[in-house]
């Protein structure tokens, strides 16, 4: 599939093969990708670019985990589009949507990594950024 290079993307994952499969996937759809390997870097990165979405892991080096991190930046951004690409079953839970902020979830699996791609390319912000016409689900 052709794809426009149309997002600034922030990885979030501390395990750099992880970081060069996610990388791999989401290349052709941005035209920046920053990677962080902790939670508090990303948010130290928030304050000097602003991306279009973060790709993040849950089980991160550093103090906080990806969700701890969702529920920061939350805080000051409730529209950034974030997903959690973790091997952790069922972290969007109504319960941790609830605790930690809104966020998109893809579980870490054999065919995840081209799930993930297809995601980002179907989010609506990708959708958007490349004036591709939206259509909601009703």
């Amino acid at each position: 599939m052709n794809y426009e290079k149309r997002l600034m993307i922030f990885v979030v994952e501390d395990n750099p093969i992880y970081q060069q499969l996610i990388s791999r996937q989401l290349e052709p759809l941005s035209y920046a990708l920053r990677l962080f390997a902790k939670g508090e870097d990303c948010l130290e990165g928030l304050k000097k670019s602003m991306p279009d979405m973060i790709v993040m892991d849950n089980s991160l080096d550093g103090e906080l985990t990806g969700l701890q991190t969702v529920q920061q930046i939350r805080k000051t951004d409730s529209n950034l589009y974030i997903l959690v690409f973790s091997t952790e079953p069922g972290l969007d839970s109504p319960e941790n949507i609830k605790l930690y902020g809104n966020f998109d979830y893809v579980e870490k699996k054999e065919t995840a990594f081209a799930l993930l791609r297809d995601k980002v390319a179907d989010s609506r912000i990708y959708m958007v950024k490349s004036n591709i016409e939206f259509v909601a689900a009703k």
